[in-house]
C-alpha cells in the first residue's frame, strides 16, 4: 500500500490488498443511485465497431439525472440492442433497484471497515431521490422519496457500524427544480459512522464561534440567575455547551455552497464541506481514504491539512483528473 497515491480500479478489489487497521478516516461520496453513467463499461461479443449507444433519446424514467447535452454519452445498460454485445461493468449507481445499490455499497464499506483503525470514522456524502418507476420488492411507488441515505445507514449499522449522526448539508445556492407538487430540495446528507463505540473526534478543531459570547459576557462572568436555576443534565454548566473562549460545539446543519470545477466531473463536492470531517477525525500525518475519489477533492483537502491520502476510482479518466488537479493546486507530482 502506497500513500498519497491514486489507484485505478474497483475499490472492492483494491481494498483487499491493503493491511488491516491502517486508515485513520474515510471521507467519500459514492455515485448516486440511477443518476449517471460514468462510462466504465466493457463489452463482450457483438460488433467490435459498434458504439453501443442508443439511437434514440432515452426516456426520463430510464435515465433520470441526465441533461440533453449528456444524452449522446449514454450506453445501453445490459445488452446492446444494435449488435447484441453484453455489457460488463463494476460501476456502482446503475443498479436496477435501490436494494441492489445498497448491497453493493455495503460491500465496499465492509472493505473500508477492515482497513480502518479501531478509532476511525467513515463519512459518506449521499443524496436521496424520488422513484421514477415502481420498485415492488421494496414497496416503493413511483414518485415516492426512496430514502437512500437512511436505507444505507440502516444497512451499515446492521453490518456492524455505529451510526453516530446525520449531517444536513444545506446548499444556499441549490439548483432549481421544475416541480409544482413539492418544495425544491436544497440539501443533501452526510452520514457519520464509526467502527467502535469510542473513537477519535477532536471537537475543538471544528468548534464554532458563539454569537452570544459577543453579545454579553455571561460565559466569562459565569451563568445568569436563570441559568443557575437550571438543574439536571441540561444545565449549561454541566453540559459544557459553551467555553470561556466563546466557542460552541459545531452544529449538525452545515451551509456550504457548491464549488465549480473546470474539469468534466459532475459530482464535485466542495472542499469546505469535507474540511471539518478530516480535521475532527484524522490527526496530522494520518491517512484519509476515499474509495470513490472522483476528481480528487478529498486528496487535495487532506494534503492541505497536512494529512496523507489514498484515492481509488473505477474511472481511468477521473484518476487522471485527480492527478492533474492535485499538481495544479498543491504542486504535488504523483
Amino acid at each position: 500500500m502506497e500513500i498519497n497515491k491514486f489507484y485505478h480500479g474497483d475499490s472492492r478489489e483494491i481494498l483487499k490488498t491493503f493491511p488491516n487497521n491502517c486508515i485513520d478516516t474515510c471521507v467519500t461520496s459514492p455515485p448516486y443511485f440511477n443518476c449517471r453513467d460514468y462510462q466504465t463499461a466493457e463489452w463482450e461479443g457483438g460488433d467490435p465497431s459498434c458504439n453501443h449507444k442508443p439511437l434514440f433519446k432515452p426516456s426520463k424514467t430510464a435515465w433520470v439525472g441526465y441533461e440533453k447535452k449528456d444524452v449522446n454519452k449514454l450506453f445501453y445498460r445490459d445488452i446492446c440492442k444494435k449488435c447484441g454485445a453484453v455489457r460488463k461493468d463494476n460501476q456502482i449507481g446503475i443498479e436496477k433497484t435501490p436494494q441492489e445499490y445498497i448491497q453493493n455499497l455495503v460491500e465496499v464499506f465492509r472493505g473500508v471497515y477492515r482497513v480502518l483503525k479501531d478509532e476511525g470514522s467513515l463519512w459518506i456524502v449521499i443524496d436521496d431521490k424520488h422513484a421514477t418507476v415502481n420498485y415492488e420488492r421494496e414497496k416503493i411507488k413511483r414518485k415516492d422519496l426512496i430514502g437512500i441515505p437512511f436505507m444505507l445507514a440502516f444497512a451499515l449499522r446492521d453490518d456492524g457500524w455505529w451510526w453516530r449522526e446525520t449531517i444536513i448539508w444545506h446548499k444556499p445556492q441549490g439548483m432549481p427544480e421544475s416541480v409544482e407538487d413539492r418544495c425544491t430540495i436544497n440539501h443533501e446528507y452526510v452520514l457519520h459512522l464509526t467502527k467502535n463505540e469510542k473513537y477519535f473526534f477532536d471537537y475543538k478543531a471544528i468548534a464554532e464561534k458563539s454569537i452570544w459570547a459577543e453579545r454579553d459576557k455571561r460565559f466569562i462572568n459565569g451563568p445568569t440567575i436563570s441559568e443557575k436555576a437550571m438543574k439536571g443534565p441540561y444545565s449549561i454548566k454541566k453540559s459544557g455547551a459553551y467555553s470561556k473562549d466563546g466557542l460552541k460545539n459545531k452544529r449538525s446543519v452545515w451551509s456550504v455552497n457548491y464549488e465549480f470545477s473546470k474539469y468534466e466531473h459532475y459530482a464535485v463536492y466542495p472542499s469546505m464541506l469535507i474540511k471539518p470531517m478530516i480535521e475532527a477525525t484524522c490527526q496530522e500525518n494520518g491517512i484519509v481514504l476515499d474509495p470513490f475519489m472522483g476528481s480528487g477533492t478529498t486528496a487535495i483537502v487532506a494534503r492541505s491539512l497536512n494529512r496523507n491520502f489514498i484515492g481509488i476510482d473505477l474511472s481511468k479518466d477521473y484518476v487522471k483528473i485527480s492527478e492533474k488537479r492535485i499538481r495544479e493546486r498543491l504542486g504535488l507530482f504523483i
